[in-house]
């Protein structure tokens, strides 16, 4: 999904926040993430976006502004959604 995205310039980025990177490492394996993840184990991120429960989601243009944020689970059909929803990304 993160490809089908690329030509919009679309780029997903995955932070675990106060995890162990182990745990953190072993999610990311077992679920075959198809994008980058971040270690934040201070939460500076959730803090700065004001992230109060993970899943949640921080949707940032390029000029590092935020757009609109979820919080909960997102399926990856649910995540292309909002994409062309919120984003009119097709």
């Amino acid at each position: 999904m993160v490809r089908e995205f690329a030509p919009q310039r679309l780029e997903v980025l995955g932070i675990t926040v106060r995890d162990n990177i182990d745990q953190a490492k072993i999610f990311r394996d077992e679920f075959k993430m198809p994008y980058r993840s971040l270690f934040d184990q201070a939460a500076r991120l959730a803090y700065a976006y004001q992230v109060d429960a993970p899943p949640s989601s921080v949707f940032i243009d390029a000029d590092g502004v935020e757009r609109f944020k979820i919080t909960g689970a997102l399926t990856e059909d649910g995540f292309r959604q909002l994409l062309r929803d919120k984003l009119r990304l097709t």
